[in-house]
């Protein structure tokens, strides 16, 4: 059985009386020129919850130093004023881009959710581009309308000429299509209502311009009985045998629900196949930190790379520090080969 192996403790925790002073978590990773970037989600304030992102970098791919005591980045337009959260990072043709979740109105007030609402919090996928992680273009929301959408990632290059992301849109599935709050909206859903998943789940999708998604397919190989809803984690990353996905799995237990990583292989020029999948989490909530913290029992992949023969995953612990796991990819592909589909 493949585990990863986690550090001991946190690569980065909250620090100071700002921006950062409660927690940090779900950070998007990118590694150019020997310097690794940390784009990192940032809470200040619980009884507010309205995240920011920081920037932290490192020449070791494990010791991260601050670069700024300032957020690089915040909510500055009405589809983000509650928050910007969960910032993925990939290259695509020499651009940079900073894929996040969108949220148009704060989440909570004095520590809880407000009783009144005019409309439902919905979220969105947006873009970002950037040059260096401080300064950035905004391309505004680019999720399908009203789908209610988190953990958008783009492949880190083009499929069949077109871009690709997975997503996991919350109204394309029964669960969320039924919901007392999709009435409020006016959801364009990609198929018949019949046809849609039970439950919310990954979605493959494609673009010519980044804004119009089309061909969109539900990523059924990915799902177990067991899963209550899973989505998009890191993105994928370009090994020989196929692209590498690292994803979360959320289980509801009687404890309530529990995060973790699991793994597949997608095929290289049609991801919608997966071509192999463990069946098992290669990384479990186990930790103090990732038990405890203040969302309790996650583990949320979002950003990593291969160097060397090692996988590195950096993820979100319990909604409050940052943990570093690593492992062998060629244990790992020797492993998808007992469990290839």
């Amino acid at each position: 059985m493949f585990q990863l192996k986690r550090e001991e403790q946190p690569i980065l925790i909250p620090q100071g009386d700002g921006f950062e002073a409660n927690a940090v978590f779900n950070p998007g990773i990118c590694k150019k020129e020997g310097v690794v970037y940390m784009l990192y989600r940032a809470i200040g304030d619980l009884s507010t919850y309205v995240s920011h992102f920081g920037l932290a970098t490192s020449t070791d791919n494990r010791t991260f130093k601050r670069v700024r005591s300032e957020p690089v980045f915040s909510p500055r337009s009405i589809e983000t004023k509650g928050a910007v959260e969960d910032p993925r990072i990939v290259e695509i043709e020499g651009i940079m881009y900073v894929s996040y979740v969108a949220v148009p109105q704060q989440i909570f007030e004095n520590g809880a959710a407000p009783l009144f609402r005019e409309t439902p919090l919905i979220t969105s996928g947006a873009l970002l581009t950037t040059s260096d992680f401080i300064s950035f273009h905004d391309l505004g929301n680019v999720t399908p309308l009203n789908s209610d959408n988190k953990d958008m990632v783009l492949f880190p290059e083009k499929i069949n000429g077109k871009y690709a992301m997975l997503h996991r849109p919350f109204f394309w599935s029964k669960k969320g299509i039924d919901s007392a709050g999709a009435s409020s909206f006016a959801i364009e859903l990609p198929c018949e209502k019949e046809l849609l998943p039970e439950k919310p789940l990954i979605w493959l999708s494609y673009s010519h311009d980044l804004h119009q998604w089309e061909d969109h397919v539900i990523m059924y190989g990915l799902v177990e009985k067991m899963d209550d809803k899973i989505g998009p984690g890191m993105p994928p990353i370009r090994t020989p045998h196929g692209w590498l996905l690292i994803y979360h799995h959320v289980q509801n237990t009687e404890s309530g629900n529990v995060y973790s990583a699991k793994a597949a292989l997608l095929d290289l020029e049609d991801p919608s196949k997966v071509i192999a999948r463990l069946p098992y989490s290669i990384l479990y909530p186990e930790t103090t930190y990732e038990i405890d913290g203040f969302v309790k029992n996650v583990v949320f992949p979002t950003g990593g790379f291969i160097e060397d023969d090692i996988l590195y995953v950096y993820y979100g612990a319990g909604d409050s520090s940052i943990g570093l796991a690593t492992g062998s990819v060629t244990e790992l592909m020797a492993e998808f080969d007992i469990y290839h589909l």
